[in-house]
């Protein structure tokens, strides 16, 4: 290749990838959630988590990592933390002595009360950068994640 043609496909890549503009346009996104949610103790992951598990009888690790779409070592490293913090405990299931539970505590639903408006001016903010066709944007990705889930 050329030094000129070097020049133009980064130029290409760098307006039309979509998987380093995805990249980049989610690091800006989680580092403007993760700033908002700071004084709240928690970042957007941690947010996330937290109002996943956030139903009755919580979730599995299993469970969890399916709907998030991770592996199940993400899960099992990411919750300890919030263990340690009181927002969330893990139980041994009822059904499966091998499986474990985690279920959102009274800790974690105050975060989630005290974040969750922050979340929703934050999520607005984002949306109003994509108005044009926030739900054509939304429906592209969930059936992305959904393909490669």
């Amino acid at each position: 290749m050329t030094q000129e043609l070097d020049f133009q496909a980064r130029l290409m890549v760098d307006r039309s990838c979509f998987g380093l503009n995805i990249h980049r346009a989610g690091r800006a996104v989680a580092k403007k959630f993760d700033d908002a949610f700071r004084s709240a103790g928690v970042n957007h992951w941690q947010f996330a988590l937290l109002m996943t598990v956030n139903v009755p009888g919580g979730m599995s690790v299993s469970e969890l990592a399916r709907s998030l779409v991770v592996d199940r070592t993400t899960i099992t490293a990411n919750v300890k933390p919030l263990e340690r913090m009181g927002l969330i405990s893990i139980k041994v299931d009822e059904d499966d002595a091998r499986a474990r539970r985690i279920e959102i505590t009274e800790s974690g639903i105050a975060v989630l009360e005290e974040t969750y408006p922050v979340w929703q001016s934050v999520n607005e903010e984002i949306s109003s950068a994509v108005a044009s066709d926030k739900d054509g944007v939304l429906n592209a990705l969930a059936s992305i994640t959904a393909r490669n889930a």
